[in-house]
């Protein structure tokens, strides 16, 4: 299905612009309970605690990840949500490390020097064609055998966007490029509007790219 492509997407101000407006739908103003879940359960992140959380809005799931003593940098190239991510670190009383970089372009800044990626709603914020690109940064960014967390949504066939629908044989193909799948649940702690229409994955680095 042709998914129609809103054409400012790549640039920041179609961002500002929405949490200027209060129009940042996306926002949960809250940690994500399936991200808290996985800080909690530890088991994905036992080689080092270099934290990047990609795209990261109002920074409530950089605090969230802070809060566990894990050492976070917080990525999004909006000015609006970076200040507004500042301010929810300060009133926590914490010392986030909050960057204004282009996803596309970390790879490149910060080669190899995550230990653990996280993205929610990113992914499906980005152009779809630009979804490979994406992917190949945040590999880059990340160090030996590093794992990319990531809680796809939506899964559904909805047409346009943002957010751009994730068909999920063809997230695997395009993903198995560059990471290879650790796990996988369907049956996760969603909020309730997403649940049965996001999942969540682990995916650790390929040193060795197909393709």
């Amino acid at each position: 299905m042709r998914k129609e492509i809103t054409s400012n997407l790549d640039e920041p101000k179609y961002w500002d612009e929405a949490y200027l407006n209060d129009s940042d739908r996306w926002t949960l103003n809250s940690p994500n309970p399936v991200f808290v879940q996985v800080l909690t359960d530890k088991k994905f992140y036992t080689q080092g605690n270099k934290i990047l959380i990609a795209g990261a809005g109002k920074g409530h799931d950089a605090v969230a990840a802070a809060k566990f003593d894990l050492d976070v940098t917080s990525i999004d190239f909006s000015d609006e949500a970076n200040k507004r991510a500042e301010e929810v670190a300060a009133a926590a009383g914490l010392t986030i490390n909050f960057v204004n970089e282009d996803l596309f372009k970390i790879g490149e800044r910060f080669n190899s020097h995550f230990d653990l990626v996280y993205e929610y709603v990113t992914i499906c914020a980005v152009n779809p064609n630009r979804r490979d690109e994406l992917l190949l940064s945040l590999h880059n960014s990340l160090s030996e055998n590093g794992r990319l967390i990531t809680v796809l949504f939506p899964i559904d066939s909805r047409a346009g966007g943002p957010p751009f629908s994730i068909e999920l044989n063809e997230f695997y193909k395009l993903a198995s490029k560059y990471f290879s799948l650790e796990y996988f649940q369907r049956n996760i702690n969603s909020i309730k509007p997403k649940k049965g229409n996001e999942v969540l994955l682990i995916l650790r680095k390929k040193e060795k790219l197909n393709g």
